[in-house]
């Protein structure tokens, strides 16, 4: 069984369809973040559709709170033993294609699409992004790094 996992930060009835669009071939799970007002009747309404959630960490944008959420969710979809395959996704993502048809094509897949790397390895690291379309790593050890790190505010794209 596939699970997916959504993260929402915002617009209940938005996550809702999507969750009762997917459920329909995936076990859903939903984090909400903590900051979210949901009301106990929205609630209930995804656990008559067997729509799992929870709401354990206020999220903040590029924090490691998100990967706390991540986590606590597949912890959660983990305990079910038929789940052998995990999507995250946000709460804002839309499907675009059939729900059916998207279960399919990775139920007999065996690549793993999410990677990780040691924090160790990573935390000298600066990443820039320019215009939205290169995204360049300076390591903060080099004095081109000290420099963007500590004289030069880059804004979000």
């Amino acid at each position: 069984m596939q699970a997916i996992l959504i993260l929402a930060h915002k617009n209940f009835p938005q996550v809702k369809k999507l969750a009762l669009k997917l459920n329909r071939s995936f076990a859903v799970y939903i984090h909400f973040d903590q900051k979210m007002n949901i009301s106990p009747k929205e609630l209930a309404s995804l656990s008559k559709h067997n729509i799992q959630y929870i709401s354990e960490v206020a999220v903040n944008w590029g924090s490691w709170s998100i990967g706390e959420a991540t986590v606590r969710l597949m912890k959660l979809a983990l305990a079910d033993p038929t789940i052998s395959y995990l999507h995250v996704i946000s709460g804002q993502d839309w499907i675009t294609k059939n729900v059916d048809e998207l279960y399919q094509r990775f139920e007999d897949d065996t690549k793993i699409y999410m990677t990780y790397e040691k924090a160790s390895e990573v935390k000298n690291q600066v990443n820039l992004s320019f215009g939205g379309k290169n995204t360049t790593s300076i390591m903060i050890r080099s004095i081109v790094g000290l420099f963007l790190a500590n004289f030069i505010t880059v804004p979000y794209s």
